[in-house]
């Protein structure tokens, strides 16, 4: 690990660089770290989306992969030409290609889940339990925070602020027009799609709403206690 700086070597001692130390802080595998940085060093002026972020964190393998079956791998391998993404495809002879087409798929599950599908049907499409939905989400949640850490450490902005951004979402499942909702407590996924279905749309819009509104949408209790924390 002395060519990703995370250690020092002087005659036989090793020192940890404040690098090497965030990256132990994050419990991260100084392999996973290795492959986030690479991702974080090449978006800096890139296109960001949640599929590319999606897939560059799946590709460190900081988190279980789906499995591709024979059918699958023709449409991902078409998918990955018209993504663009933040790393480099590996050649598609090498043994890292089988986990470069599971990377896809496996960020297809996290942008369909934050594109609003229900866990029944994200778990019919990738074939895996309902609970397993939960499970993928919690551990991303943590290969996010570690993201913004590290993006932190190396000064890059534009993904500090998308990848925190994509955490709230994540937690939620949510397009990005519920982030400001969302992020109200007591707000989930379907009442803020009810809400921004009758026009109140964001933090501002929940303020400027009648009680008696937000009643009739998500119950006399719940629009009392939001009200509150709007309006502290």
């Amino acid at each position: 690990m002395i060519d990703s700086d995370f250690i020092l070597q002087d005659n036989v001692y090793l020192t940890a660089t404040p690098l090497g130390k965030r990256v132990c802080e994050l419990y991260l595998d100084p392999f996973v770290a290795d492959k986030i940085i690479n991702s974080i060093k090449k978006s800096k002026g890139a296109e960001l989306s949640v599929f590319n972020v999606m897939q560059a964190l799946c590709y460190s393998e900081g988190i279980k992969l789906l499995r591709v079956n024979n059918k699958e791998c023709a449409d991902l391998m078409n998918s990955a030409g018209d993504e663009k993404l933040l790393i480099d495809a590996p050649n598609p002879f090498s043994y890292e290609y089988d986990s470069f087409l599971r990377s896809l798929k496996t960020a297809s599950l996290f942008e369909a889940w934050m594109d609003e599908e229900s866990y029944q049907k994200i778990s019919e499409d990738f074939k895996i339990f309902p609970g397993d939905v939960r499970n993928y989400v919690y551990t991303m949640d943590w290969l996010l925070y570690s993201l913004a850490e590290l993006c932190a450490f190396f000064d890059n902005k534009s993904l500090l602020g998308f990848s925190k951004r994509l955490r709230t979402r994540l937690a939620y499942g949510v397009k990005d027009e519920l982030f400001g909702l969302v992020s109200i407590k007591g707000i989930g996924r379907v009442r803020a799609r009810k809400l921004f279905a009758n026009s109140i749309k964001s933090y501002q819009d929940v303020v400027k709403a009648p009680l008696e509104k937000l009643a009739n949408l998500v119950g006399a209790g719940v629009a009392q206690k939001i009200r509150e924390r709007v309006n502290p």
